[in-house]
């Protein structure tokens, strides 16, 4: 069975994904908009673990489970969101072999 997409199909679609990603207001932009998601992120749920951390009438299961969320979301913050905007803005990995 064919995928319905031909290499003339993978080039036009790689080419107006560059030329969209060539224009400086897009980028300043982008990079903007995920630095404000990294900020708000790691600021937000390390308040929350800290709260729940702190108080101790705040230390229910339920409350854990939620602090155990925002842990992760805090390590998503710091392990993927700085690399996701580097791969949409350079054409090639930057960070050695994969």
């Amino acid at each position: 069975m064919t995928s319905g997409m031909n290499m003339s199909d993978e080039k036009h679609n790689a080419t107006v994904t560059d030329d969209v990603m060539s224009s400086t207001w897009l980028r300043v932009l982008f990079v903007s908009l995920y630095g404000i998601v990294f900020v708000l992120g790691v600021s937000g749920n390390s308040l929350v673990v800290y709260v729940i951390c702190r108080e101790k009438s705040l230390q229910t299961t339920t409350n854990v489970f939620i602090a155990n969320l925002a842990v992760s979301d805090v390590m998503m913050c710091l392990l993927a969101v700085p690399f996701t905007p580097i791969s949409g803005l350079l054409s090639d990995w930057v960070f050695g072999r994969v």
